[in-house]
């Protein structure tokens, strides 16, 4: 990742953190924080689609990139949607919530099928963490 994609990423988490608290305490100009920040991780979300599979060497790591990435897409969405109110903010969520659980499978999958053993390790512990996070997440809600 080059230093300018890390920045971005730094203020991108900043912008969303702010226009969440905003949200929160009902101030003015949480919707365009939120707007501004979820719109730029998904270009910076789409960038990484578009650039980064080609340097893995397997197909399946290629896949499992590309899908956890738009996953992602549709999660900042559901976030935004649900945070500004939107219809439609419960069906993205299911949406999200079923790639977030298939992403974990894959990374299962690809972690099982990898020979070097440190990229097996995290790709494992990846795996399981999501898992837990979900499931965590789902007895909470």
């Amino acid at each position: 990742m080059t230093k300018s994609i890390k920045i971005t990423t730094l203020i991108v988490s900043v912008l969303l953190l702010i226009g969440t608290l905003f949200k929160i305490s009902h101030w003015p100009g949480a919707n365009i924080l939120i707007i501004i920040g979820a719109a730029i991780s998904v270009l910076l979300f789409i960038l990484l689609i578009f650039t980064v599979p080609g340097k893995l060497s397997k197909g399946f790591e290629q896949f499992n990139l590309i899908f956890a990435s738009l996953t992602i897409i549709v999660a900042l969405l559901a976030f935004v949607f649900k945070v500004l109110h939107l219809s439609g903010a419960a069906t993205l969520i299911w949406i999200a919530d079923i790639g977030i659980l298939l992403s974990a499978a894959f990374f299962l999958i690809d972690g099982m099928q990898e020979k070097d053993t440190a990229k097996w390790i995290i790709k494992i512990v990846a795996g399981f963490f999501i898992l837990f996070l979900m499931l965590v997440l789902m007895l909470a809600g």
